[in-house]
């Protein structure tokens, strides 16, 4: 039996183009903005997203951040990440001038590490 006076809620939307996640704030556990997302990595031959370019607030320097690291709260209409801002910031940054090679399993793991291990804290 359908009840009419319930509200019918809109589904969570489950696609959503990068366009509409660039801007995007993330937030930390305690609800603070800590950044904003600025660009996605895209692995092409699986379609899955590696990783968020972050800038985290009051700085210039682009930090990647696993994907993973971040989920999305419909509530405040952000990304939450365990990740505090001074986690962020002392992350590993992109150098403007460097050609990053994505495929490099060691900095991958790098990268995952230093989230891993600023997770346990």
């Amino acid at each position: 039996m359908i009840r009419r006076d319930v509200p019918e809620q809109e589904p969570e939307p489950r696609l959503i183009a990068s366009y509409k996640i660039e801007g995007t704030p993330i937030y930390d556990v305690k609800g603070h903005a800590v950044a904003v997302v600025e660009d996605l990595v895209i692995d092409a031959a699986h379609g899955d997203i590696r990783y968020a370019l972050v800038l985290p607030n009051g700085s210039a320097d682009l930090k990647p951040i696993p994907w993973e690291q971040l989920r999305f709260d419909s509530e405040k209409q952000g990304y939450i990440t365990a990740a505090s801002r001074e986690v962020l910031e002392d992350g590993p940054s992109l150098d403007p001038d460097a050609v990053i090679d994505w495929t490099d399993e060691s900095w991958n793991a790098r990268v995952r590490s230093y989230y891993a291990q600023s997770n346990d804290k």
